[in-house]
């Protein structure tokens, strides 16, 4: 029985001595299982698949992590061992948690009876209890002697107190310092007998002393084989940093001679390398059987020579080589130009080196979540660019799937407004309309109708008097149910006790009655979740599975996030026991659990492994890629406890979330094989100033140039566009990505071109159906706006089409909102004489209270002067009119123009009205909507087209059928030019221009007044970007707005 180390500055070295002993020397019995102790479960997954590289298999091996290994091992040795730590830091959280409240009263206490003042929802107490059970979890295994104290009755400040009253809870000898005592003292009196015959440890950069004083002792029974990774042969635990060595100088002058930097990484990247030296030569009474196995075969490239000097602890001058690509720092705007550099960079590599294969290449991430999404996007599959294989590990639950984020927004439903973006926030959730079956012709049905309903929140009065407010249903759900019920029962606009009906046909009921269902279920589990203050553990575990189980459909892609949930909940349950907590703080609970917890059984699954970059992962691979190193991102910020005795004094061992971080740091250094890709945001994506790099990074840069001269720096850095799309990524560097480079030469091309670009003109190809058919309400939006008509209807492209409902009910009408009232406020005139005020604020389209009454007064008494043009079709009743026309076009083609048009008055005319200014927007659509009545040969003798709008009224007298379907088709081949190209028509310039007006102020507007142009217009930048004319200068825009317009005018009755 002995200890065994072996060394070396090489993992594959150690795993190659680990299955040569594993295949040369057996256990002796066949079915005892090998344990190999592993220092995280990357490394568990590298070691296992290496194992069964080299031997063919991998089975009956165990690898647990040390600590873990260690207390199943203490707990069997020991009949009165707990099976379980009861101490362990998520046990002891909820067992001070319930301990806490009554030792307040202490006078010990009180700073902490200061701190959780007004913590009505156990919010404080629980993060508090939290970082509490962190530090007495560290300190049973790095200050085991000021437990041993405290134990016996030591101690005189609260730590110690609380301690104390652990132990009454779990039993005096149950912690874990005092059951290690026992096991190592029957190790002693050779008393255990179910050891291991072997114990591996593999790649272990750090064990607390304790732990490392339990594993020397169990080898005096059992054979220890320590697999240790060191970046160097030489005793290097005594180097000093040239931060340290600079305080040494200063405090002790005399004694600064004595120490040295050797290599500055080493001295600053290693220290918890160093420490971890120290504490397996302290024993002095254990005697090491040790074995060297140290690589000294290096590449000639600039990291093979950082990593020779590395291992031989020696700073030398070097020249670099030209064409030397084995380190290389990546400056980017963003994190997904980061990813697509990486990309670029990852295929490049691939196509100089045929050897060099996706499964070896490491991707390493310390914001692995935020950037999780551009890796998605840039590395899935593509017909634009070559695929690379490859994985992803280490995301949380939380970030991964949307459904435990709904989870979570459910909990919050007692404290909802039940705002409407709140509630259709739940519709964007598969697994909850798949529960409710409400598919996506249904999800487009019930926002369109609510958004009619005008619902803006509150379930109904009662709901909204819990938030300080009236008690009114206006603009809430109970309104827009009781509207949809009246019109099922008696149709469309009657009022009936306050309820303006609002009528749906047959198709839209199902869709309205699957959601009402989802809605009752929502306000079901509001009040449930709202009955008790507090729960047990166990309530809310059955309460919330319950809840999850009526709201979500599990499915296929949901990959079993819902189970990953009801775990979650089965932990609190065992964790927590009886412990009563509310609803804010069980909210809390599962948000960090669930944000913590990752998605398992992922790593090294096929291609390139993105990961996390996290302590402990000593992984080779030939090529690493390190993303997001910028100066936030890594290393990771201490931010010590105030009650925290470690920080206070440290002692050799101590953990230390920055010195884990900066030996990461040095483990990929010298685990990268070939290169070492670096990158991170180094400019600014909004003013493109200078970001800086993790210290890291900088202080690689810093020893480099040391070594290698200032030109170094410039050459292994490469500084990229911000957009993927521009001509230097393709002339300077190499990019894959065929889309990119299409946009990029289109810019180059034009960059080195100086004719002026005009408005486009070029046609795309229409399809047949286009052309031979079409509907009148299609020629009606082309007229509206040609421009905005060729995106929507040639390239299915909607610009600035945003959710206008709002959350909030209305205060003011805005100026969409006065129009609607005003033109609701006409057409009542029109059908029934007189508007109904108390319909339209039935309807949820006014103010509350007074407001209502102030906001419709001012409306009618805009609309006023309008009425008396209306009289003559006061109360007539309109009748529909279908259009069936075949209008001929150019190259002897004819189109079926078809339709219905609905403001027909027999022995008037077509009638419409508007509140809105005479403009083309509403000259044109009259127009069409004439020429058909009239080329149809449905305007009759007197009958006439009448447009009345707030300004002006246009009469357009019944023309003859030939001239008519002339003038038609006419505008029915714009059209079909309209969908092949953008025709230079706009809507306030072209206007102004046939109006004898102001055609500058029209296109460019009014800044200075907040008055818009056209060339505002989102759709007419789109094109203008590519433009460099101005458009309204041009011979062509004032040919088509004559064309377009003055048939229309010239037909208009001279007033």
């Amino acid at each position: 029985m002995a200890f065994h180390l072996i060394s070396s500055n090489k993992v594959e070295l150690l795993m190659q001595q680990l299955a040569a002993l594993l295949a040369e020397h057996p256990l002796s019995d066949p079915f005892e299982a090998e344990v190999i102790l592993v220092p995280s479960m990357p490394m568990k997954r590298w070691l296992g698949l290496q194992q069964a590289q080299f031997s063919g298999i991998d089975c009956n091996t165990e690898y647990p992590l040390p600590a873990a290994w260690l207390w199943n091992q203490v707990s069997s040795s020991l009949s009165d061992a707990p099976r379980l730590d009861p101490l362990a830091r998520d046990l002891a959280t909820w067992k001070i948690f319930d301990l806490l409240p009554s030792l307040l009263t202490r006078p010990l206490f009180v700073s902490l009876q200061q701190y959780l003042q007004n913590d009505v929802q156990g919010i404080k107490r629980w993060q508090l209890c939290e970082r509490i059970a962190d530090v007495f979890d560290r300190y049973q295994y790095y200050r085991p002697e000021t437990i041993r104290s405290w134990s016996m009755g030591g101690g005189d400040d609260w730590q110690a107190e609380l301690w104390r009253a652990l132990l009454t809870q779990t039993g005096k000898h149950n912690h874990r310092v005092a059951v290690i005592d026992t096991f190592m003292q029957a190790l002693k009196q050779g008393e255990v007998d179910d050891l291991p015959e072997r114990i591996s440890i593999f790649a272990v950069s750090s064990l607390p002393p304790l732990l490392l004083q339990v594993i020397q002792a169990v080898a005096l029974q059992s054979d220890v084989y320590l697999y240790y990774l060191t970046p160097t042969n030489s005793y290097w635990a005594d180097l000093k940093s040239d931060k340290a060595m600079a305080r040494q100088r200063l405090l002790a002058p005399d004694d600064a001679v004595y120490f040295e930097t050797g290599h500055g990484l080493l001295a600053s990247w290693g220290r918890q390398g160093q420490v971890f030296q120290d504490l397996l030569l302290s024993d002095d009474g254990l005697q090491a059987m040790e074995f060297e196995l140290y690589s000294d075969d290096w590449s000639p490239t600039l990291l093979g020579e950082l990593q020779s000097d590395l291992f031989h602890v020696q700073m030398p001058e070097h020249t670099l080589t030209e064409n030397d690509a084995s380190v290389q720092l990546h400056v980017c705007h963003s994190a997904l130009r980061e990813c697509q550099v990486l990309h670029d960079a990852l295929l490049s590599r691939m196509q100089d080196d045929k050897t060099l294969k996706p499964e070896d290449i490491l991707v390493m991430v310390p914001e692995i979540s935020r950037y999780a999404p551009y890796i998605e996007a840039v590395f899935s599959k593509s017909a634009a660019r070559p695929f690379i294989p490859w994985n992803l590990s280490d995301i949380s639950v939380a970030d991964e799937h949307p459904v435990i984020g709904a989870f979570l927004q459910l909990l919050h439903l007692p404290s909802s407004r039940f705002s409407i973006s709140e509630v259709l926030c739940f519709l964007d959730v598969p697994e909850i309309c798949a529960c409710f079956d409400l598919d996506a012709d249904k999800l487009a049905t019930v926002r369109t109708l609510l958004d009619k309903l005008h619902v803006r929140w509150g379930i109904d009065g009662a709901h909204k008097t819990g938030f300080d407010l009236p008690d009114t249903t206006a603009n809430s759900w109970k309104q827009a149910e009781q509207r949809m019920l009246a019109g099922f029962a008696m149709g469309e606009g009657t009022l009936w006790h306050g309820i303006a009906s609002y009528a749906i046909d047959h198709g839209e009921v199902s869709a309205m009655a699957d959601f009402w269902s989802l809605f009752d279920r929502l306000n079901h589990w509001r009040k449930a979740l709202a009955a008790d203050d507090e729960r047990t553990a166990p309530q809310w575990q059955s309460l919330l599975i319950n809840m999850l189980d009526s709201l979500f459909l599990d499915s296929a892609d949901t990959m079993g996030r819902l189970q990953l949930i009801r775990d979650a909940l089965a932990d609190l349950a065992t964790q927590a026991e009886q412990s009563a907590m509310t609803l804010e703080l069980i909210r809390h609970w599962l948000g960090d659990q669930l944000a913590e917890r990752d998605t398992p059984g992922r790593y090294f699954s096929g291609g390139v492994s993105f990961c996390g970059m996290r302590p402990m992962r000593s992984l080779p691979f030939r090529v690493i890629c390190l993303l997001g190193m910028h100066d936030a991102a890594f290393p990771a910020r201490e931010r010590p406890l105030e009650f925290d005795r470690m920080v206070q004094q440290w002692c050799p061992g101590d953990p230390g979330k920055g010195e884990m971080d900066r030996y990461l740091m040095l483990e990929t250094l010298l685990c990268a094989r070939d290169a070492l890709h670096i990158s991170y945001t180094g400019r600014s994506i909004r003013d493109n100033s200078e970001c800086q790099p993790s210290v890291l990074v900088r202080e690689l840069l810093d020893q480099l140039t040391r070594q290698y001269g200032k030109v170094v720096e410039e050459k292994i850095t490469r500084v990229h566009p911000m957009q993927a799309f521009s001509p230097q990524n393709y002339l300077q560097h190499r990019a894959y990505d065929s889309y990119w480079c299409e946009l990029a030469n289109a810019m180059a091309s034009d960059q080195h071109s100086d004719d002026p670009r005009d408005w486009p003109t070029e046609p795309l190809h229409a399809t047949d159906d286009e052309c031979q058919s079409m509907d009148i309400r299609r020629l009606v939006r082309f007229v509206v706006h040609p421009v905005k008509f060729f995106f929507n209807n040639t390239l299915s492209l909607y610009i600035h089409e945003k959710d206008d409902s709002s959350d909030e009910e209305p205060f003011a009408l805005d100026g969409l909102e006065n129009w609607q009232i005003k033109k609701r406020l006409l057409d009542d005139f029109l059908t029934e004489g007189a508007s109904n005020a108390e319909q339209i604020k039935a309807e949820g389209m006014l103010p509350h209270a007074g407001f209502a009454d102030l906001a419709l007064a001012t409306q009618q008494a805009l609309v006023a002067p309008m009425l008396g043009g209306l009289q003559a079709y006061r109360q007539l009743k309109a009748e529909p009119q279908l259009i069936d026309l075949s209008c001929p076009v150019a190259g002897g083609r004819k189109v079926q123009l078809t339709g219905q048009l609905g403001r027909y008055f027999p022995g008037k005319g077509l009638l419409h009205v508007t509140p809105s200014k005479l403009a083309g927007k509403q000259m044109m659509p009259l127009w069409i909507e004439h020429l058909a009545l009239c080329a149809s040969g449905l305007l009759q003798g007197d009958e006439t087209s009448l447009l009345i709008c707030s300004d002006d009224l246009v009469t357009l007298d019944r023309l003859p059928q030939q001239e008519a379907e002339a003038l038609l088709s006419t505008c029915i081949e714009a059209c079909l030019q309209g969908m092949q190209y953008p025709l230079p028509l706009f809507q306030r310039a072209s206007w102004a221009l046939v109006n004898k007006k102001n055609v500058q102020a029209a296109w460019a507007g009014n800044s200075f007044q907040g008055i818009g142009g056209d060339r505002d217009d989102p759709y007419i930048q789109m094109i203008m970007r590519g433009v460099t004319t101005n458009p309204i200068e041009q011979p062509y825009f004032s040919e088509w707005a004559e064309q377009f317009y003055l048939p229309a005018l010239a037909a208009r009755r001279a007033s």
